[in-house]
């Protein structure tokens, strides 16, 4: 059985505190290792392709267009090349830094509903290698994999996952698992608007 292909844009950007390692993690999935030099601030995009294939087989090429961020609060201005017109924001956060989860819920996801309440996210656990590396008596100031779960839940993102992208571990499914919602469209319930029937709050949708 011959697949129908269709190619579609999608756009990404990337939000998260100073240093969280945000950066890291486009060049990595851009180059396909971890960077050789230390990586500034990229502001401008790049593009990052992804095959989706869907419940009835049909097969679709998704052009994950990838915009970075500057993280400080000042510098964080609702830039509209990277903040309208979003298909879906990737929160990330530093794993060996509780703080820059607390940002998660603080500072980004209230830019975020400012911008489209409606829009997926992705949140994105960086640095799992400096939490791996420790024993397990030595693990406390680190974000677990729980901790992101509930936070996950909490501001109704799509999808967590922990990546290193030193080791090149998780890059690849935090862009696999963007495409896909991406396709789906608008998933997280309106904060600014209150659901008015029983039906209308447990509808949900299946995309074949």
């Amino acid at each position: 059985m011959a697949f129908e292909n269709d190619t579609v844009k999608k756009k990404l950007t990337f939000v998260g505190d100073d240093c969280c390692g945000k950066t890291s993690l486009l060049r990595t999935a851009l180059l396909g290792h971890f960077p050789d030099t230390a990586v500034p601030f990229e502001s401008g995009p790049g593009t990052y392709q992804c095959l989706v294939t869907t419940a009835s087989g049909k097969e679709t090429v998704v052009d994950l267009v990838l915009w970075d961020t500057a993280g400080a609060f000042e510098y964080g201005r609702l830039d509209p090349l990277k903040w309208m017109k979003v298909d879906v924001f990737i929160i990330c956060f530093a794993i060996d830094s509780i703080p820059s989860l607390d940002g998660v819920e603080d500072t980004w996801l209230p830019k975020i509903n400012h911008v489209n309440p409606v829009i997926p996210i992705i949140l994105v656990g960086l640095r799992k290698d400096r939490r791996d590396q420790r024993q397990d008596s030595g693990k406390a100031g680190f974000v677990t994999s729980s901790m992101g779960e509930k936070v996950r839940s909490t501001i109704g993102a799509y999808k967590y996952v922990e990546c290193s992208s030193l080791e090149s571990e998780g890059v690849n499914q935090v862009l696999e698992h963007a495409a896909v919602v991406a396709l789906m469209g608008p998933l997280r319930e309106n904060p600014r608007k209150k659901r008015k029937t029983w039906l209308k709050r447990h509808v949900k949708c299946l995309i074949l």
